[in-house]
């Protein structure tokens, strides 16, 4: 969140008066584990696991590679083998 925070030049999409993205002070919400799961490329209900606590499901999600990033890994390595 703290790069959302930085100046921006123009202001087309600040919401603050003082140009940042968010407010001072940690604004913004948490994100759900949810909006997670999309964020990181796992299909919906990915980490929901038997009733698991969120924390838990954050916890996991926030251990495990980004699955567009490691695709793109894959691809990369076999271009350089082949």
């Amino acid at each position: 969140a703290w790069a959302l925070q930085e100046r921006d030049a123009n202001g087309p999409d600040s919401d603050t008066k003082d140009g940042h993205l968010l407010p001072r002070g940690g604004g913004g919400r948490r994100r759900t584990p949810l909006e997670c799961e999309r964020l990181q490329g796992f299909p919906e209900g990915w980490t929901d696991v038997g009733g698991m606590a969120d924390s838990h499901r954050y916890r996991m999600m926030g251990n495990a590679v980004t699955v567009p990033v490691a695709e793109w890994l894959g691809h990369r390595l076999m271009a350089v083998d082949a």
